[in-house]
């Protein structure tokens, strides 16, 4: 979901995976699917949907295992950094609370007089705003969960490091995005059916828009575990983009003013899920949805393919491009990524990925696999993608973006089925690939092999996707505990923080933040004691894992 989505989606069945032990099997009812009977079982599976083709050994240089899970659980788990009490809460924070960083502007070098024939210099106005650090979709300005922030502490709670927290009204698992210290995110009143965008002031967290962007007669039926209001939004130049599923998409300026809306028909099922991608001027939007509705008895007008993927015009909200695709219902959201001088859209569905050419729609390449009702986002790097292919049994697959056609057979570099995520993201930080599994058993493998470099378990339940910055990975999972670890080929915990809430959004960074959503609040998180981020509870190398992990079988 938030979208993820971050996003809280998955399918409608549940499998007990190699390596579950008592507690990942406790953590199934925090998963999407809810417990129901072969009767619903079978509504969900339908063959309209679920295709039963067999699965195709496809691995090229690593031999799929099915031994069982081997998870390190001897290391020394940091203290959490919490208290029972929960900080004063504040709509604005104090004059030095969440300040923005000021250039220095005054020097002592003597002033030095331009040649006449010098051509003229833009002055500070003149120039472009500096955009590295701001994150403006899910998983920041790459899609992958890379942030530029700096100076991130290592340790917070509800009454160190948070420089403000105020109230989000409504429900929603959309992450917040930031552009010109402004953060974006949407809501969902459900008592009053509507559907809105808020705006808020990143210094001080004050609400500056709340507009309602759709009213509905019903908003229907979704999974409890999702929201109306998961996919995350996208800011490019100077509109915000919206979507939340078959309710409706919608473009606003910046002042908060509806440019255009519309609306996608077709059965979003669980719910909203997958965000849109904006490429080449066209927002484009995995719509793998289901035959009916699920959850109660209502008809949607004009829906004529369960799953397709759309191209909408960003200036006038038009169809550019619609193609149709034979699959299961999906929530994941698309990827764009460059291979050797052409632009792909990557977007995971039920049983088949397809890379798309943005301008076109046309499938430049496609893989098999038997998978629905996938979550997480993809990620690339070193000529590969990676996907999860989602219930019943995730597998990893790294896959080479420079095929055409149906490249199962041929461009499949390695696969996995041990620990693999049905909801968080994977994040790849130079050539470590790492994952945390929905039961929170986190891995570290070789990108390009596919080499276990160790395997740890994080504990709790995980929806939200990973985010690296400041050097470091932190990984939130679904009760407001933030554990943040050092990249590496071991694995070295460095702290262990809890706020109060229920968290399904992913986190957010941008300059000197990170950007926390529970259920019922938005907090800024950022160095606001005097204390170096460094000092703490915790010895440096306390939690440092004091032989490798076991690599698995090859």
């Amino acid at each position: 979901m938030a979208c993820l989505l971050f996003l809280a989606l998955t399918g409608c069945s549940e499998t007990r995976r190699a390596g579950d032990d008592d507690e990942s099997v406790s953590a199934a009812a925090a998963r999407i699917d809810p417990p129901q009977t072969s009767g619903q079982q079978a509504a969900d599976q339908t063959p309209a949907v679920i295709t039963n083709e067999p699965a195709r050994e496809i691995v090229q240089s690593q031999t799929i295992t099915n031994s069982p899970l081997i998870v390190d659980d001897k290391a020394d788990s940091p203290a959490t950094n919490a208290t029972p009490d929960s900080a004063t809460e504040s709509k604005s924070a104090s004059p030095n609370a969440g300040s923005i960083d000021k250039a220095e502007t005054s020097s002592t070098a003597p002033a030095v007089s331009p040649s006449p024939d010098a051509p003229p210099q833009p002055s500070k106005n003149d120039l472009p705003p500096d955009r590295s650090r701001d994150w403006p979709q899910f998983r920041g300005a790459d899609g992958q969960g890379h942030g530029s922030a700096s100076g991130l502490p290592l340790r917070w709670n509800e009454k160190k490091n948070i420089a403000w927290k105020v109230p989000i009204r409504g429900n929603g698992w959309s992450s917040p995005v930031i552009v010109d210290n402004k953060i974006w995110l949407t809501t969902a009143i459900v008592p009053e059916k509507s559907l809105r965008v808020l705006c808020l002031d990143a210094t001080t967290g004050a609400t500056l828009h709340d507009v309602e962007v759709f009213h509905k007669d019903s908003l229907g039926g979704i999974h409890p575990k999702n929201s109306h209001a998961s996919p995350t939004p996208v800011l490019v130049d100077d509109r915000c983009y919206v979507h939340f599923g078959s309710h409706g998409t919608a473009a606003l300026n910046l002042n908060a003013e509806i440019v255009w809306k519309t609306e996608i028909k077709y059965y979003h099922h669980h719910g909203p899920g997958g965000s849109p991608v904006i490429v080449g001027g066209a927002a484009i939007i995995a719509c793998d949805g289901f035959t009916s509705s699920f959850y109660d008895e209502q008809k949607i007008a004009g829906v004529t393919d369960p799953q397709f993927v759309v191209a909408l015009d960003t200036a006038t909200g038009d169809v550019r491009w619609r193609r149709k695709r034979d699959g299961a219902h999906s929530y994941a959201s698309p990827l764009v990524i460059d291979v050797e001088g052409q632009t792909q859209v990557i977007s995971p569905g039920g049983n088949r990925v397809v890379a798309y050419d943005p301008s076109t729609g046309e499938e430049l390449w496609s893989c098999r696999y038997q998978g629905y009702s996938l979550v997480p986002r993809p990620v690339s790097g070193h000529g590969l993608v990676f996907i999860c292919t989602g219930y019943d049994v995730p597998t990893l697959l790294a896959i080479r973006t420079n095929g055409r056609g149906d490249v199962t057979d041929t461009h499949v570099a390695w696969k996995t089925n041990q620990a693999v995520p049905l909801n968080p993201s994977p994040i790849l930080v130079g050539d470590e690939l790492y994952t945390v599994s929905d039961q929170g058993v986190a891995s570290c493998l070789d990108a390009k092999t596919g080499k276990l470099h160790w395997r740890k378990r994080l504990g709790g339940n995980h929806s939200t996707s990973p985010l690296f910055a400041d050097g470091r990975l932190y990984i939130l999972d679904e009760v407001g505990t933030t554990h943040i670890l050092s990249p590496g080929t071991k694995c070295k915990i460095l702290a262990k923080n809890l706020l109060r809430g229920k968290t399904l959004a992913s986190l957010a960074a941008s300059g000197r933040a990170l950007y926390l959503r529970s259920d019922n609040h938005l907090y800024r998180i950022e160095a606001t004691d005097a204390k170096p981020a460094d000092e703490g509870d915790v010895k440096p190398g306390a939690d440092e894992d004091p032989t490798p992990a076991e690599s698995e079988p090859q």
